[in-house]
């Protein structure tokens, strides 16, 4: 993934996914190149862990389209942000999904509680 795909403008848009509750559900944030500048995660509940799967795709079929970041969310944390100052790029689009299982090739199961997510991109 290269870094050629900077927004020139500085200006980034903000994209809110409100719930990824539905286990294999993905929410195309970007179906062009762009990059993510921050994801900040709030949990429901402490219910259990979850995953949340990024995928440089503009499409996604969950378990079968392997993510390129997974960022685990555990139980005991209600919420944590990530920042990236560089961005971190994305070569086809944005689009991401969360499930109870790690890894690449399992779709899991739903998470336990309601995850709302907001991400800053371009």
């Amino acid at each position: 993934m290269a870094s050629s795909n900077r927004n020139t403008d500085n200006v980034p848009t903000y994209f809110l996914v409100t719930s990824l509750q539905t286990a294999g559900a993905s929410s195309v944030l970007k179906s062009t190149t762009g990059n993510i500048y921050s994801i900040t995660f709030v949990k429901g509940g402490t219910s259990g862990d979850a995953y949340i799967k990024f995928y440089d795709s503009s499409t996604v079929t969950h378990g079968t389209t392997n993510p390129v970041i997974v960022i685990k969310e555990i139980a005991a944390n209600n919420g944590f942000t990530v920042v990236s100052k560089l961005g971190i790029p994305f070569s086809t689009g944005v689009c991401m999904a969360a499930s109870n299982t790690a890894g690449t090739g399992n779709g899991g199961s739903n998470p336990a509680d309601g995850i709302q997510i907001t991400v800053v991109g371009d």
